[in-house]
């Protein structure tokens, strides 16, 4: 359920809070509940970026921080 007081927030005012939110849970040891095997997934996948990279292969995909100020320019 939403707090009321959040539906007066701003797009821009609830992105921040959300990123602030999300901040928040990165930085929270107990709220990393990554198991073995989606690890060792992840680490897979990291290495396979990475030898793509050295390699020159552009990735597929948006990196994370032009995905977030594509979003915060749609909605100014």
């Amino acid at each position: 359920m939403v707090p009321p007081d959040i539906r007066n927030l701003s797009v821009e005012e609830r992105l921040r809070l959300l990123d602030e939110i999300w901040e928040s849970l990165a930085n929270a040891p107990e709220a990393q509940v990554l198991d073995e095997e989606l690890r060792r997934e992840l680490d897979h996948r990291i290495a396979e970026l990475d030898r793509d990279m050295q390699a020159g292969v552009r990735p597929l995909g948006v990196p994370f921080d032009e995905m977030v100020e594509g979003v915060r320019r749609r909605f100014r």
